[in-house]
This record gives structure tokens, C-alpha cells and sequence, in this order.
């Protein structure tokens, strides 16, 4: 989420956000509390509202495919490994044909030549060597062959227009600003900005139809640097960086 706040996105069509998070998470969940598993969902919906209010509209949400996961005290069954397998894992074998399997030649499932796949029905594993793991990947029970996606229409409760009265000219070192709701729209959501005039910027404030306007007051001009003859005052929604309004004021400092 941070590389993605700090990136322009501003004349991005197509935007792909990859994670592995949730493989680590498998990888690990016999150690972990179901707390984290929410936690994680919770920032995958943070996410997604991010992009949706920097106007993407079609968003997809696509997980790799599942695994099996064997808690403490349910152990899986084990059944005997093909000794001549060219390739063996817990979950499935190939070049072989041990009992107690699914056993397919490549060519039934798609793929090129004559070698046979054996997948261990239900919850059983190949006995090899070494202690097994919590985490089994790789086999063909359901959460292990469906691939999920969740597409979605973003739908976002629209924000307050927002505008600001500066008075003209601008004449001190620190110019107090109103930012004012334009409440048209009572279920409108509220919106946080800041004011930025040169390079400085006030600390963000919220509007809405609660609170209506807010006076922002924050030092523009160091006190010895040379006022220019005119300065860019802009209105920033603070969690987009969209510029609501903009406009050259003119400087006359009286101290």
C-alpha cells in the first residue's frame, strides 16, 4: 500500500497489484491465530477502496488456487509411494501407479505424451520421508484445483464538493483560508483536504454536511524570503492528491 500511495497512477489504464502474503500466511498457519487471516482480508479491502476512489472501475480480486490444511491432531492417511515414480510429492506422483490413487495419462488432462499422474484420493498423502507438513499443496481435492476470482462494478458514495475563500491580496506571511462543503447532497461523504499555497501546505482538514466549513490557518513565507508578485493557491483532497481547485492570487505584504 505504500509503494502503491507514493505512484502516480494518474494516466494508468491497466493496474496489476501482486502479493504473496496470503502464501506466506498458508505456509504458516498452524503457528498463527485466525486473527491475522482477518487482519489480512481487512487490508485487501483497504486496497481495493483505494483504487476504486482513483477512479478505477472494473476491479478483480484473483487468488492463486487453494491448499489443504492439517491441524494439530488430524493427521492425514498415508498411503505407499510408487517406487519408480519420476517425481513424487505429498500430494501427487508422476510416472507412476500406486493403489489408492487417481491415476491419468497426460493426455486425458491435456498435456503432451504418455506419462501417468497419480493423485492420492481425499485427504491421503504419499509416506516419504520426513515429517509432514501442515501446509499440502499441489493435488487435486477442490480447494486445490479452483482457481477463485471476485469481479466487481466499484460503487463509491460520492464526496462533498469542497471550495476556498482566500482574500485577495494576500497580505501576510500566513493567509488563513475557509474551506467550505458545497452540501448538495445529504448522504454525500465527507472530504479531507489541504490547502497548499507555493510549496507549503496546511495540515488536512475534514468538511461535510456536520461540519460545513473550517478556517485553515499555517505560515506560507519564511520571514526572509522575498515575496513573489503572485502565488498558486490549490485545494488537495488529502487521501487522493486531486487538485479541486486552483487559481493565481496576488501578494502584497503589509509585515
Amino acid at each position: 500500500m505504500d509503494k502503491l500511495k507514493a505512484t502516480n497512477l494518474s494516466d494508468v489504464k491497466t493496474l496489476v497489484v501482486l502479493s504473496r502474503e496470503l502464501d506466506e500466511f498458508g505456509t504458516f498457519a498452524s503457528d498463527l491465530h485466525p486473527q491475522g487471516l482477518f487482519d489480512m482480508v481487512g487490508r485487501i479491502a483497504q486496497s481495493i477502496r483505494f483504487v476504486a476512489e482513483k477512479g478505477f472501475q472494473r476491479i478483480f480480486v484473483v487468488a492463486d488456487h487453494g491448499f489443504l490444511f492439517a491441524p494439530q491432531g488430524c493427521e492425514p492417511s498415508t498411503i505407499r509411494a510408487p517406487s519408480k515414480a519420476l517425481e513424487i510429492k505429498r500430494r501427487f506422483a508422476v510416472g507412476g501407479q500406486p493403489e489408492g490413487c487417481w491415476v491419468v495419462q497426460a493426455s486425458e488432462i491435456g498435456l503432451q505424451g504418455n506419462l501417468l499422474f497419480a493423485f492420492p484420493e481425499g485427504f491421503s498423502v504419499f509416506a516419504l520421508q520426513g515429517e509432514s507438513e501442515a501446509f499440502l499443496h499441489g493435488g487435486l481435492s477442490l480447494q486445490e484445483s479452483v482457481i477463485p476470482m471476485l469481479c466487481g462494478q466499484a460503487f463509491l458514495m460520492p464526496k462533498v464538493a469542497v471550495r476556498m475563500q482566500i482574500q485577495e491580496p494576500i497580505s501576510s506571511r500566513i493567509v488563513r483560508v475557509i474551506v467550505e462543503a458545497q452540501v448538495e447532497n445529504l448522504s454525500a461523504e465527507p472530504r479531507k483536504v489541504k490547502v497548499r499555497i507555493g510549496n507549503r501546505e496546511s495540515k488536512p482538514v475534514e468538511v461535510g454536511s456536520q461540519q460545513q466549513w473550517v478556517e485553515v490557518s499555517f505560515v506560507w513565507l519564511d520571514e526572509f524570503e522575498t515575496p513573489p508578485e503572485t502565488v498558486s493557491a490549490q485545494l488537495i483532497d488529502a487521501e487522493t492528491g486531486e487538485v479541486l481547485e486552483e487559481k493565481q492570487v496576488s501578494v502584497r505584504l503589509l509585515v
